[in-house]
């Protein structure tokens, strides 16, 4: 076979797997990640950043190891993965545990007591609460598109996008409460002491119409200056996400439809919202993060060695290491944290989540700064296509290593539903670490984006 047939075979088949095995690896790793969140540990925040470390770093693996000769994928900067780390993590800061009560037609309003409630209202609040909630993070993935240069002016601009949906969002929250808070002349939304109800209500919908108002905002200044793909990725993973979401409340139903059946069907609306979060970014990495040529090194375009040395060394640092450094953090401290407080013993009581963290930050934190005193102020060029190449060998453990801490902290085994969760991740694991090696062994070297041949 010639050197062009060959390369010309392993195309074909590198084609082939870049449809199937990035949406499969994106899809199964949001399920798993979502199913931790709200487990012990993982609640809120912890429980975001927890899966969205493992998007971004499935996003980013799949996104750089198939580089050819002269080509890139637009979405595959080492900033994607704080981008997509940050923006799924502060959507934990996002609530919307009432609405699976209003689309079951009640309104809690606290102390036991409950109202009628137009199940509708429930869907609706779903809905524009679910499109922030896992667009969010590809808002600020399109801030990372390969080749978008933007002006400090155009910065501002997109800052103040999204400052003026913010705005729009408060004003029109405080105006209309009386029409989009629920019994809003009965309920006692004066008294949030005493009834925690009306004060969920209140406060989820405030920052429901804040996350929307922040990611409209965001999303209108990629309309201004007509940047079509990033309106593309935006919206098919915000909409997906706010579909999907609406579907998989219909868990919420299982406990009448199976009066005698004991099962956490919590734990598999979660799944299934995890699912639709991974669906969207599936989807929107087939539609707009496919390869593209390149200018070769030393012309004006999009290769690696046109960019200015501090942005690479951003890039290398902060929006690479450092960001991979904090998700795991996080996932490993939150982790311990859930472990221990599984148990009822005050040996345990002490902060040995925080002392791992720091210990483990610390660490990470050192030998990052040797790397970058060894090698940064020596190197004419910064060879980002490295760190592609050294993530891809530390990827399958880094997802394992998280796998394990949420198989820790699923529990307890005993439990026949818990056991089943448990042999559903080791599959979603299992079929992660199938692709990644099928694709090791169709692709057996990676080639960067300026042309050279490196060997993992």
């Amino acid at each position: 076979m010639t050197n062009s047939a060959f390369e010309s075979q392993l195309d074909a088949k590198q084609a082939l797997l870049s449809r199937i095995f990035p949406p499969v690896a994106l899809v199964t790793v949001a399920t798993f990640g979502w199913a931790i969140r709200g487990q012990a540990g993982f609640g809120a925040v912890p429980g975001c950043v927890f899966a969205g470390t493992l998007i971004a770093c499935t996003w980013y693996y799949w996104s750089t190891r198939d580089s050819l000769e002269g080509t890139m994928r637009p979405y595959s900067s080492g900033w994607s993965l704080l981008a997509l780390i940050l923006g799924i993590g502060i959507e934990g800061m996002h609530g919307w545990s009432q609405y699976g009560t209003w689309i079951q037609g009640k309104f809690w309003i606290g102390q036991n007591v409950y109202w009628d409630l137009n199940p509708a209202f429930g869907y609706a609040w779903l809905f524009v609460a679910a499109v922030p909630l896992g667009a969010t993070g590809a808002v600020f993935l399109a801030w990372t598109r390969q080749g978008d240069h933007l002006s400090t002016r155009h910065w501002l601009f997109r800052i103040a996008f999204g400052g003026v949906g913010l705005g729009i969002a408060i004003v029109l929250f405080l105006a209309l409460r009386s029409v989009i808070l629920p019994y809003w002349d009965l309920a006692p939304y004066n008294d949030f002491e005493n009834w925690e109800g009306c004060m969920d209500t209140y406060f989820q919908i405030m920052q429901a119409m804040l996350f929307m108002g922040l990611f409209l905002g965001f999303l209108a200044f990629e309309i201004w200056r007509k940047h079509w793909q990033n309106v593309k990725l935006v919206s098919i993973v915000g909409l997906i996400t706010g579909v999907g979401w609406l579907i998989a409340k219909t868990w919420m139903f299982a406990d009448e439809a199976f009066p005698g059946v004991s099962w956490n069907w919590w734990r598999c609306w979660e799944a299934s919202g995890g699912f639709a979060i991974g669906l969207g970014y599936a989807v929107a990495f087939i539609a707009c993060n496919k390869r593209q040529n390149v200018a070769p090194t030393g012309e004006s375009g999009t290769s690696v060695a046109s960019h200015p040395r501090w942005q690479c060394l951003l890039e290398r640092y902060l929006g690479t290491y450092a960001a991979l450094i904090t998700g795991f953090t996080y996932a490993l401290t939150s982790g311990i944290d859930g472990i221990f407080a599984i148990y009822d013993d005050e040996a345990l009581a002490m902060p040995y989540h925080v002392i791992a963290g720091i210990m483990f930050a610390s660490s990470c934190g050192i030998a990052l700064l040797g790397d970058f005193l060894r090698r940064a102020p020596h190197a004419d060029v910064i060879d980002l296509d490295s760190d592609h190449v050294a993530i891809g060998r530390l990827y399958p453990v880094l997802l394992s290593a998280l796998f394990i801490i949420g198989l820790l902290v699923t529990g307890p085994i005993t439990s026949s539903s818990e056991r089943a969760f448990i042999y559903f991740y080791i599959v979603l694991w299992a079929i992660n670490m199938a692709a990644i090696s099928i694709a090791a062994i169709v692709q057996p070297r990676f080639r960067t984006r300026t042309g050279r041949l490196i060997t993992p």
